[in-house]
């Protein structure tokens, strides 16, 4: 199975941080970064992001509606 993930952050620093990490490396493609880009290209990394004008809207179709007709109205 393949998950997109743009950032994982894990305390390497800790003997369980450093443990975690040694089980999942080989799965993994990474890269180490710097903390100050990431944030300065990933703004929702410190802050939620906004909450969209159709969410309310969108949970109560997503119990009325099949799918591909909320995908249709959504994604248009």
């Amino acid at each position: 199975m393949k998950i997109d993930c743009k950032i994982m952050r894990c305390n390497r620093y800790s003997e369980k941080g450093e443990k975690l990490f040694n089980n999942i490396k080989k799965q993994l493609i990474y890269y180490n970064a710097n903390i100050e880009d990431i944030i300065k290209y990933n703004p929702c990394f410190c802050n939620s992001a906004s909450y969209n004008d159709k969410r309310e809207e969108f949970f109560e179709d997503l119990d009325k509606c099949d799918f591909s007709n909320l995908l249709e109205k959504y994604l248009k």
